[in-house]
C-alpha cells in the first residue's frame, strides 16, 4: 500500500491532516471506506481530524506552508529507503519528482554523481558541440554562407531547447504548460504577429512593388514623349513651311497617343463617378429621411416634455385622490434640459461624412487630372536650334528622386519586419515566463483560479458524505456562475469576460488583414485591366506617303535627291512605342492570402479555447502534482462551506440593517411572524429530521428578524 499525508491550513484554527490511500489493502479505515465506494469511485480517502502541534512554519507565494523537519536528508552521500505508510506529515508544497536513481555504492561516489548530472552533462555537450560547428565554420567562412541559414539555427535552438525542458521534472511542467498557453491571449498574439510578418513579405510588399511599377511607367511615358519632342524641337529652329508641317504632323501622333491613355482614364473615371452617384443619393435619401422624421417627431427636448405632459397625466388619472404626488414638471424639466444641445435623432454629423465620401472620390479624378497634365505639351516656333538641356535634366532627376523614396520605404518595410521579429521573440519568452509564474502560484497558493471542481474535489466530497459531515453537492444556482466542473464544456461568468476582451481585438486585427489583402489584390487587378486593353491597342504607325525614287548620278542627281530628301514628311522618325511603357503588375501572392486566412482562423479557434485550455493547465498540474491538487480539492471544499455559512449571517446582518426602523401595523406583523413559524415547523417535520440538517427560511420582514428565530 502506498500512503501520503498533506497537512494544510484550514479556515479555522485547527490544524487538520488529510490521508489519502490509494491502491489495494491498508487498514480497517480504508477497508471500510473502500467497502463503501467500491461500486462508486476507484479512489479512497479518509479523514483523520487530528490536534498536533504544527512544525515550524515558513512563507511561499503568500501562503502559509508547514514543513516536517523529519523529512530533510540526514546525509548527502547515502540513499535511505523509507516506507511510505510511515510518512504521516508530508509538506503541502511538493518537492519535484526526484528522478529515477540506479543503487550504487559507497565505493563509487564519482559515477554516482556523474549519473546525477547526466542531463547537465548532456546539455554542456550540446552547447559545446554547437561552438565547435561555429569556429569550423569560422574557419571554412566560403561554406558558412550556404550552409549556415535561419532554419540551421531554429532546429539548433529547438534540440537545445527540448534539452533544458527534458531536464527534470519541472522543467517538464514548465513545457507541457508553454504548449497549452498557446491558447491564451499570448498565443494568439504570437500567430497574429506572424500573420503581420506574412503581410508584410506578401501582400505589403506586392503593393510597394505595385506603386513602383506605376511610378516607372508613369516616368517612362514622360521620357517617352521627350524623346519625341526632341528631335522636333531641334528642327524647329528652321524656318521652313515643310518643318511646321511635320512639326503638325508628329504633334498628332502624339495627340493620338494621348488620347489613347485618356480613353483608358476616361473608363476609370467613369467608374468612379458612377460609384460616387450611388453613395450621393443615398446620402439625400438619408438627409430627406431625417428631416420627415425631424418634422413628425420634433427635436428630443421637445419628445421628452411631451412624454413627461403624458406621464403626469396617466399618473393624474391613476391617482385621482392624490394628485399631488404627480406634480413632476420641474423635475421632468431637469432631465429633459440635457436635450437641449440635441438636434435630431439623428447624427448631426452626416454631411461631414457626405463631405469625406466627397474627398475620397475626387481625389482619383486629380490625380487622373494631374497625369493629363503631365502630357499636355505646347510648342512655340523661336527659330533657335540649341536644344533646351534643362528640361532633360529635370527627367533624369526626377527617375532619380522616384527611385530614392521607393527605397526608403522598402527601408521602413524592413524595420517593420525587424520590429515583428522582435516581438515574436519577446511574446516566446513571455509564454515561458507566463508557464513558469502559472506553476508557481498553482503550487504556492491554494487559492490561485481555484475554482474548478476536479475529480480530486469529487472524491473528498463522497468521503465526507459517507461519514456524514458536510455536503458541498449540488451547487446552488449563485454559485454556479463560479464553479465549474473542471471537464465541463459550461462556461463561468469570470471565462466569458476574457472571451469577449480578446474578441475586440481579433476583430480589429483580421480586418486590417484583410483590408491589406484586398488592397493589393485591387491595385493589381486595376493594374492589369489597363495593361490589358492597352496592349489591345495598335501601334501608331506613320501615315502611308508617296515616296520620290531619283535614281541615276551626277551633280544635278544629287541635287534633285537632296531637296526630295528635304521636303519628306518626318512622321517616319516618331515611331512611339507605347507598349514599352504600360505597367505589367505583380501578381500577388495567393498563397500568403491562404496563410494569412489558415493564422486567423487558428487566432479565432484558440480565442474559444482559451478557458479550456486554462483547464488544461489545472489537469496537467493535477497530473503531475497531485498531493497539492488533493489540498486544493479540500480548500476549495472547505472555502464552499465557509462561504454558503457567511452568506446567510451576512444576508440576515443586511436586512436588519437597512430595515431597522421600518415600522407596520402590529397585529399584521405577529400573525406573519407566527405563519412564519408554523411554516417552518412543518417543514423541519417534514424533511429537516431525514436530513439532520437546519434549515434555513426567512419568511417575515427584516425588522423582525430577532423575533424569528432562525
Amino acid at each position: 500500500m502506498s500512503t501520503y499525508s498533506q497537512s494544510f491550513a484550514s479556515p479555522t484554527s485547527e490544524a487538520d491532516y488529510v490521508r489519502i490511500d490509494a491502491g489495494q489493502g491498508g487498514g480497517e479505515a480504508a477497508g471500510k471506506a473502500r467497502e463503501k465506494q467500491s461500486n462508486d469511485s476507484h479512489v479512497g480517502i479518509i479523514i483523520e481530524q487530528r490536534k498536533e502541534t504544527p512544525a515550524p512554519a515558513y512563507y511561499y507565494g503568500g501562503q502559509k506552508v508547514y514543513r516536517e523537519r523529519k523529512f530533510r536528508r540526514r546525509h548527502a552521500d547515502t540513499e535511505t529507503t523509507e516506507d511510505p505508510s510511515d510518512t504521516n506529515d508530508a509538506p503541502i508544497y511538493p518537492e519535484d519528482r526526484p528522478p529515477a536513481r540506479v543503487a550504487f555504492s559507497k565505493a563509487d561516489p564519482k559515477e554516482r554523481i556523474i549519473y546525477d548530472n547526466l542531463m547537465i552533462y548532456i546539455i554542456l555537450g550540446y552547447i559545446t558541440g554547437i561552438v565547435l560547428v561555429l569556429l569550423w565554420y569560422l574557419l571554412h567562412h566560403r561554406r558558412e554562407s550556404a550552409e549556415l541559414n535561419l532554419k540551421w539555427f531554429l532546429i539548433v535552438l529547438l534540440g537545445l531547447l527540448l534539452l533544458i525542458i527534458f531536464y527534470s521534472h519541472s522543467t517538464r511542467c514548465v513545457g507541457i504548460l508553454a504548449l497549452t498557453l498557446m491558447c491564451s491571449y499570448k498565443g494568439r498574439a504570437l500567430l497574429v504577429a506572424f500573420a503581420f510578418i506574412l503581410a508584410t513579405l506578401g501582400p505589403v510588399t506586392n503593393i510597394m512593388r505595385n506603386i513602383e511599377i506605376v511610378a516607372q511607367s508613369l516616368s517612362c511615358g514622360q521620357t517617352l514623349l521627350r524623346n519625341a519632342l526632341t528631335p522636333m524641337h531641334e528642327i524647329m529652329g528652321e524656318p521652313v513651311y515643310v518643318v511646321e508641317q511635320a512639326v503638325y504632323t508628329c504633334l498628332s501622333q502624339v495627340r493620338k497617343l494621348m488620347e489613347r491613355l485618356d480613353a483608358v482614364f476616361h473608363r476609370q473615371e467613369v467608374a468612379i463617378v458612377q460609384l460616387h452617384a450611388g453613395y450621393k443619393g443615398c446620402d439625400q435619401w438619408l438627409i430627406l429621411e431625417q428631416t420627415f422624421f425631424d418634422n413628425q417627431m420634433g427635436s428630443p427636448h421637445d419628445r421628452c416634455l411631451g412624454a413627461s405632459t403624458i406621464g403626469m397625466q396617466d399618473c393624474m388619472v391613476k391617482f385621482e385622490k392624490n394628485q399631488s404626488i404627480c406634480d413632476l414638471k420641474e423635475r421632468f424639466a431637469w432631465f429633459c434640459e440635457n436635450l437641449k444641445d440635441l438636434p435630431s435623432f439623428f447624427d448631426i454629423h452626416l454631411k461631414e461624412q457626405q463631405q469625406i465620401v466627397d474627398q475620397v472620390f475626387g481625389r482619383p479624378l486629380e490625380i487622373f487630372a494631374r497625369i493629363r497634365a503631365h502630357f499636355e505639351v505646347s510648342i512655340t516656333f523661336d527659330h533657335s536650334a540649341a536644344p533646351n538641356k534643362e528640361r532633360g535634366e529635370l527627367l533624369s532627376d526626377l527617375d532619380q528622386r522616384i527611385a530614392l523614396e521607393l527605397e526608403q520605404q522598402t527601408k521602413h518595410l524592413l524595420l517593420t519586419y525587424i520590429w515583428l521579429d522582435l516581438v515574436i521573440i519577446t511574446l516566446l519568452i513571455f509564454i515561458f515566463v507566463r508557464a513558469v509564474h502559472f506553476r508557481m502560484n498553482y503550487l504556492g497558493s491554494d487559492n490561485y483560479r481555484n475554482f474548478y471542481l476536479t475529480k480530486e474535489f469529487y472524491a473528498y466530497n463522497k468521503i465526507q458524505l459517507i461519514n456524514h459531515v458536510n455536503n458541498a453537492l449540488p451547487l446552488r444556482s449563485a454559485e454556479r456562475n463560479t464553479y465549474v466542473k473542471l471537464s465541463s464544456f459550461r462556461l463561468v461568468s469570470r471565462e466569458l469576460l476574457y472571451v469577449k476582451r480578446s474578441l475586440v481585438f481579433l476583430v480589429i486585427i483580421s480586418l486590417q488583414l484583410f483590408i491589406i489583402c484586398i488592397v493589393d489584390y485591387s491595385i493589381f487587378w486595376m493594374l492589369a485591366i489597363m495593361s490589358f486593353h492597352s496592349h489591345k491597342t495598335a501601334e501608331l504607325q506613320p501615315p502611308a506617303y508617296t515616296k520620290i525614287v531619283i535614281r541615276g548620278g551626277g551633280l544635278i542627281g544629287d541635287i534633285l535627291r537632296g531637296l526630295v530628301q528635304a521636303f519628306e514628311p518626318l512622321s517616319k522618325n516618331l515611331i512611339v512605342d507605347i507598349q514599352h511603357c504600360l505597367p505589367l503588375p505583380r501578381p500577388p501572392k495567393f498563397l500568403r492570402y491562404w496563410e494569412i486566412m489558415m493564422l486567423c482562423i487558428l487566432a479565432w479557434c484558440l480565442l474559444f479555447w482559451d478557458p479550456y485550455g486554462t483547464r488544461l493547465r489545472h489537469k496537467i498540474m493535477a497530473s503531475m502534482y497531485p498531493q497539492n491538487a488533493s489540498v486544493r480539492a479540500v480548500y476549495l471544499h472547505r472555502c464552499l462551506l465557509l462561504n454558503r455559512d457567511n452568506f446567510i449571517k451576512f444576508a440576515r446582518r443586511k436586512a436588519r440593517s437597512l430595515n431597522y426602523y421600518y415600522s407596520e401595523n402590529s397585529v399584521s406583523k405577529y400573525l406573519e411572524i407566527y405563519r412564519a413559524k408554523l411554516y417552518k415547523y412543518g417543514i423541519l417535520w417534514l424533511f429537516g429530521h431525514l436530513q439532520g440538517q437546519e434549515l434555513y427560511y426567512m419568511p417575515c420582514k427584516a425588522d423582525q428578524i430577532g423575533l424569528c428565530k432562525m
